[in-house]
């Protein structure tokens, strides 16, 4: 048992460490002007995981076992470093100011004033954070809900998190094939989206009317993903960009823990009200910043 948690752990620094590197080498890599399309075929590669990973790794586990599976992961992600030799390195860039660099808090910390006064950066992440709190925690609280409201097995709830997959990998291609206009409405139009899914999905008992509103938000989350990362690559200073990545990425550690004080509710109130709730909040705020944030609309 101790050794899984400290693997947990491990995998927790890991993942902290490689998750906003990966997100700024992005545009190293693909260039700017592929930025819309890598993203989009990025997301729909992880949706088509979704879909066929979960199958794939349960006939697995049931021939070899759960250690021979694990294996294969550890050698896979392995083959990942691998390909990572191949990719070119690129000095860290200067200082604009031509000031010595400085330690990593106070790195850090100069990130975290370029955001309060980046007012385009400052919304783009709130906009990310709202968003992630409000649409996010679904994922986490369907298995009550499958159980509780429609009062079937894991085979019915596997089926629901495979056909929002499929609307996400849908959303996701969608997304690649568009030209790079009024991406901030289309982000907006995403949540917008996923939060009247949400709704209608709640206010509903019948399993198949579920299943068709999941297809909506696996395409309002295939959007808002997507476009929420281009958007700051597009418009973060190249210094800064790993920094502002670093605190975009917490908003997955921000969403678990919503998610614990989303459950606490849940309980007293009832699953479905709270799932009915999210997607009501989700339609004002965003619908609220679309009316007061005109700046964030209109980018490009």
């Amino acid at each position: 048992f101790w050794h899984l948690i400290v693997a947990s752990v491990a995998q927790g620094i890991v993942m902290a460490l490689m998750m906003p590197s990966r997100q700024a080498m992005i545009p190293e890599v693909v260039g700017m002007d592929r930025m819309m399309n890598a993203v989009a075929l990025n997301s729909a590669g992880m949706n088509m995981m979704r879909l066929l990973a979960p199958g794939i790794g349960g006939v697995l586990i049931g021939v070899f076992g759960a250690g021979i599976v694990y294996s294969i992961m550890a050698s896979l992600y392995m083959s990942c470093v691998l390909f990572l030799f191949k990719v070119p390195s690129t000095p860290a860039a200067a200082p604009l100011n031509g000031a010595p660099r400085k330690g990593g808090f106070a790195d850090l910390v100069a990130g975290l004033k370029y955001i309060r006064t980046d007012r385009v950066m400052a919304v783009l992440l709130a906009m990310n954070f709202i968003t992630s709190m409000l649409a996010m925690p679904y994922l986490m609280l369907l298995p009550g809900y499958v159980e509780d409201v429609y009062n079937l097995g894991p085979e019915f709830l596997g089926l629901m998190i495979t056909v929002s997959g499929g609307g996400a990998l849908v959303g996701a291609l969608v997304i690649a094939s568009l030209p790079p206009a009024r991406r901030g409405l289309l982000l907006m139009a995403s949540a917008i989206l996923i939060g009247l899914a949400l709704t209608a999905f709640a206010s509903t008992d019948m399993y198949v009317l579920g299943l068709v509103m999941m297809v909506f938000v696996g395409l309002g989350t295939a959007g808002r993903q997507a476009l929420g990362q281009v958007l700051i690559h597009n418009y973060v200073e190249n210094e800064y960009r790993g920094r502002v990545m670093s605190v975009y990425m917490t908003q997955f550690s921000v969403m678990s823990l919503g998610v614990f004080v989303i459950g606490l509710i849940s309980e007293q109130f009832g699953v479905q009200a709270v799932f009915a709730a999210l997607g009501l909040l989700l339609v004002a705020v965003t619908t609220l910043l679309l009316f007061t944030m005109p700046r964030l609309r209109r980018l490009d």
